[in-house]
C-alpha cells in the first residue's frame, strides 16, 4: 500500500477492537538504562521520530514534522531497535494528539515478528511483576521487596536503611539467574530448588548450573525487566549503572556501536 493510502470501508473493520496487547513504556528516568530501551521509526521521506510506547501490534509515536498524517491512512514505516536491529511494516494512523500518532501495525513479515519478540517479551514479563506482602515472607527472606511474574520469574530487593537504594538484587529467570550485591554483579544457569534458600541471604550463584546463555544476554534479560519496577527507577540507578557498564563492556556491544 502506497504511503498515506485511505483504506476503503470500515478502517476497523479488520481490526480487533480495543487494546489486546500490554503496551511497554520505552521511557527510563535513568539515562544510561535508556539506550538499551530505545526504538524509533523512519518514515518514507527519511525522518525519525521516537516511539514512547510499544506493543506486538501497536504504538504511540512521536509526529513527524514533515510527513502529512492522516487518521486512517497507511504508512511504510522502518523500525529501529536499539541494538541496530531494524524491520519494516506498514502503520495505520489512530489518532494524532499532543504531538503524538497513535499506530496500528497491520502488515509485519516474520523477521519483523522476531524482533518484536525478541525486544519485548522480557519487558513484557516484566510488566507484570505483582509484589508479595511480606506476610507471606519465609523466615529465611529478609528482602525489602519481593515481587513474581510469568514464567516463574522472581525479583528480589535489599534497599538501605533509608530505603533510597537498592543495595542486593536477586533475580530468577526461567533458564538464568542474576545477583548484585553492592557493585558486584554474578550471573549464572538455573538455580536448584535446594539452592533457592540460600540465593535468600547469601545470594551465591557460584554453585548453580551453568547458564546456557552469554552473560550479555542474561544481562539484557535482567535490564528489561527490571526496568519495568518504574516505581523504583531512582533506588535503582546503581543497579542500572552496573548492568549497563558490564553491557558497555562486552565486545559484541562494542562492534554493533562501531557499525552503527
Amino acid at each position: 500500500m502506497a504511503e498515506g493510502q485511505k483504506k476503503e470501508g470500515n478502517a476497523t473493520q479488520n481490526r480487533p477492537s480495543g487494546r489486546k496487547y500490554t503496551r511497554i513504556s520505552t521511557h527510563v528516568a535513568h539515562d544510561l538504562a535508556q539506550s538499551f530501551m530505545d526504538v524509533g521509526l523512519e518514515w518514507g521521506n527519511g525522518e525519525k521520530t521516537k516511539i514512547v510506547d510499544l506493543s506486538y501490534r501497536g504504538a504511540a509515536a512521536e509526529v513527524p514534522e514533515h510527513v502529512s498524517l492522516q487518521a486512517c491512512q497507511s504508512y511504510p514505516v522502518h523500525i529501529q531497535f536499539s541494538n541496530q536491529d531494524v524491520c519494516e511494516a506498514q502503520v495505520e494512523v489512530m489518532w494524532i494528539k499532543n504531538g503524538l500518532v497513535g499506530l496500528y501495525f497491520e502488515d509485519m513479515d516474520a523477521k519483523a515478528h522476531l524482533l518484536f519478540e525478541k525486544y519485548l517479551k522480557d519487558k513484557l514479563v516484566g510488566a507484570h511483576l505483582r509484589k508479595i506482602e511480606p506476610k507471606y515472607y519465609s523466615h529465611q527472606l529478609t528482602c525489602t521487596y519481593w515481587y513474581q511474574g510469568p514464567s516463574d520469574l522472581q525479583v528480589y530487593l535489599w534497599l538501605n536503611d533509608s530505603k533510597l537504594l537498592v543495595t542486593q538484587v536477586i533475580v530468577l529467570l526461567d533458564d538464568c539467574s542474576f545477583s548484585y550485591n553492592d557493585g558486584d554483579i554474578k550471573v549464572g544457569g538455573v538455580a536448584e530448588s535446594s539452592q533457592v534458600q540460600n540465593l535468600y541471604s547469601e545470594g551465591d550463584l557460584s554453585s548453580q548450573k551453568p547458564p546456557e546463555k552469554t552473560d550479555t544476554e542474561i544481562l539484557t534479560r535482567v535490564l528489561s525487566v527490571l526496568v519495568q519496577l518504574h516505581t523504583l527507577e531512582t533506588e535503582l540507578a546503581p543497579v542500572f549503572d552496573t548492568i549497563v557498564e558490564r553491557l558497555n563492556e562486552a565486545p559484541s556491544l562494542k562492534q554493533e556501536s562501531k557499525n552503527g
